[in-house]
């Protein structure tokens, strides 16, 4: 998948904030593709233990990379480094353009008295929740922080063969990771949502393709 990189000044235009909006979130589709993926083999490994251990590197290696991608990658979204493209930075793009951003949109036409069906939109205080709920998720991204600089982006040498004392160190649960993922994907669509009316799903429809794969290796076990 390929994204457009731009840089932008004082002169941006509502259809570049909208390409950068959906971009970020075309990014987070495939964090959270990774993760289901990767939550997905892991029940596998308790049902479809006979077919995983058919090409057992190959699984090992696909769920080491799957594990790391969403780690790494989700926490680029919450990076508080000024120079990150994350969430903080498309909350500021916004509101720096924020004059781009109508006041109001028709959704469609009551039925009953043909009228149009119109919804305020205030992008500034929807900006203002967005930093809300940053700082209030921000001891959740401080574990993923931790886990991610000590383990999964470099090599600490108290974690690299204490897997437990990392996950003591720095608790996160799959839930957690999950609430990360839907909170940066409601605060983009939401701007994108006031910016033109548009949303980008959360994951992808294929996802869980891989079940054919594993239909595959258990037709071949039975034969």
């Amino acid at each position: 998948m390929c994204f457009k990189i731009m840089k932008w000044g004082l002169n941006m235009q509502k259809n570049d904030l909208a390409t950068e909006l959906r971009n970020s979130l075309l990014r987070l589709t495939n964090i959270n593709d990774c993760f289901l993926l990767y939550k997905k083999l892991l029940t596998y490994q308790n049902e479809m233990n006979s077919e995983m251990n058919i090409a057992p590197a190959f699984f090992q290696m696909v769920m080491y990379s799957l594990e790391h991608t969403y780690i790494i990658d989700l926490f680029k979204f919450y990076d508080r480094d000024r120079n990150s493209k994350g969430l903080r930075k498309a909350i500021n793009l916004c509101e720096q353009h924020s004059a781009l951003f109508p006041k109001e949109r028709i959704i469609g036409k009551d039925i009953k008295t043909n009228k149009d069906k119109i919804v305020k939109i205030n992008v500034i205080k929807d900006i203002r929740e967005a930093r809300e709920k940053l700082t209030n998720i921000e001891p959740v991204v401080d574990y993923l922080k931790g886990r991610r600089d000590s383990y999964y982006a470099h090599t600490d040498k108290n974690y690299i063969d204490d897997i437990p004392k990392l996950s003591s160190d720095y608790p996160l649960s799959y839930k957690q990771i999950a609430d990360l993922i839907h909170l940066a994907n409601n605060i983009l669509n939401t701007l994108l949502q006031d910016l033109c009316g548009e949303v980008v799903a959360q994951r992808s429809t294929n996802y869980d393709d891989v079940t054919k794969l594993f239909s595959i290796l258990k037709a071949h076990q039975n034969n």
